[in-house]
C-alpha cells in the first residue's frame, strides 16, 4: 500500500489558541547513516525528515540489498533532540553498539548491525523542517497545535491524489476520522465513502463482502449482490483493521489494487472498479511481513 500515515491521538483533536511558538515549523535534528559493512558497503543516506525505515525491500527509506536484512528490519525515529531505533520482528534481529535491542536510545555516534551489514549512526546538530498546514481543520478534524497542522499537511498531500493510503495506530487514535477527512478533501468527496471493517466479520462471509457475489454462487445466494468495491464506485473505500485480512484474500485484494478489477464469488467477467482505497490497521504490517502473514507485494 502506498502513503502510511499516522493518525492524532483523539486529545489533541481541539481548537487553541495559536501563539507566536506554535507559528514556528516543527523542527528535528538531521542525521546520517553510513555502511560500513556488508553487500553495501560505502552507500550513505541523510534524513530529510524524523524517521528512516531501514530494510532489503524496495520502499525502505535505506534499502540494503543484503539477504541476512529482513524485507523491514528497523525504523529509527527521531524526536525532542534524541533518536531511537525499533527492531521490526527481524529474522536476525537489530544490535546497536553490540548489544541486541528491541527498542533503544541511541548515542549521536551509534553502531548498528543488521544482520552481516553494520551502520554507522551520526546524530547532527543542524535540523529538518517539517511542513505544517496553514488550516487548523481538515475534513472532520479540528486542531490548532503544531502536531496537528504538521499531521494536516501530510493529509492535504494524500488527499490531492488518489494513492492508496494506509493509517496505522493504536484503537481510538482517530484512523476513521482521518480516512473520511481525505475522502471530504479529495476529488472524490461527492462520492461514496463505504467502510469495511475486516476484523468484525467472518472470514466466510469476508469475500463476499469485498467483491460480491453471484446469485448461485453458493446455497442461500438468491440473488445477486453487489460488494464495497461496486458500491463505492466514483468514491472511496475504507478497509478498517486491513491488517486482519486473511492470507487467502490478500491476493485478490491484490488484484484489485493493481488492475482496479475484480470478480464476483461465482463470477468469471472482470469487472471494472473506479475506487480510492483508503485501509487502517492497529498491526505493524511491516512486521507481519517479516513473520509472513501479511504479503509483501501488498504493504
Amino acid at each position: 500500500m502506498a502513503d502510511s500515515l499516522a493518525p492524532m491521538a483523539p486529545s489533541d483533536r481541539h481548537t487553541s489558541t495559536l501563539t507566536a511558538h506554535d507559528d514556528l515549523a516543527p523542527a528535528v535534528r538531521k542525521f546520517r547513516l553510513t555502511v560500513q559493512e556488508g553487500p553495501a558497503k560505502g552507500i550513505a543516506w541523510e534524513s530529510r525528515g524524523a524517521q528512516c525505515s531501514i530494510g532489503s525491500q524496495a520502499g525502505n527509506d535505506l534499502v540494503l540489498s543484503d539477504p541476512t536484512v529482513s524485507r523491514f528490519h528497523s525504523e529509527i525515529t527521531v524526536e525532542d533532540g534524541r533518536a531511537r531505533v525499533r527492531d521490526l520482528a527481524s529474522k536476525n534481529g537489530t544490535l546497536v553498539d553490540g548489544v541486541a535491542i528491541v527498542d533503544a536510545y541511541l548515542r549521536p555516534d551509534a553502531t548498528l548491525r543488521l544482520g552481516s551489514s553494520l551502520l554507522r549512526f551520526e546524530l547532527g546538530e543542524a535540523r529538518n523542517t517539517v511542513p505544517i498546514s496553514e488550516r487548523t481543520s481538515f475534513g472532520r478534524m479540528v486542531g490548532a497545535s503544531t502536531a496537528m497542522r504538521a499531521a494536516f499537511a501530510r493529509l492535504e498531500r494524500a488527499a490531492a491524489s488518489d494513492a492508496t493510503v494506509l493509517l496505522d495506530g493504536e484503537t481510538g487514535t482517530g484512523k476513521g476520522e482521518a480516512a473520511e477527512s481525505i475522502h471530504l478533501e479529495s476529488r472524490r468527496k461527492s462520492g461514496p465513502f463505504v467502510v469495511l471493517d475486516c476484523g468484525a466479520i467472518p472470514e466466510n462471509l469476508l469475500e463476499t463482502e469485498l467483491f460480491g457475489h453471484e446469485k448461485g454462487a453458493f446455497t442461500g445466494a438468491t440473488q445477486r449482490r453487489v460488494g464495497v468495491f461496486e458500491e463505492a464506485d466514483a468514491g472511496t473505500v475504507f478497509l478498517d483493521e486491513v491488517g486482519e485480512l486473511p492470507a487467502a484474500l490478500q491476493p485478490k485484494l491484490l488484484r484489485v489494487l493493481e488492475t482496479r478489477t475484480l470478480r464476483r464469488v461465482g463470477g468469471s467477467e472482470p469487472i471494472k472498479t473506479d475506487v480510492r482505497i483508503v485501509a487502517a490497521t492497529n498491526r505493524d504490517l511491516r512486521a507481519e511481513v517479516n513473520a509472513g502473514r501479511f504479503r509483501a507485494d501488498l504493504y
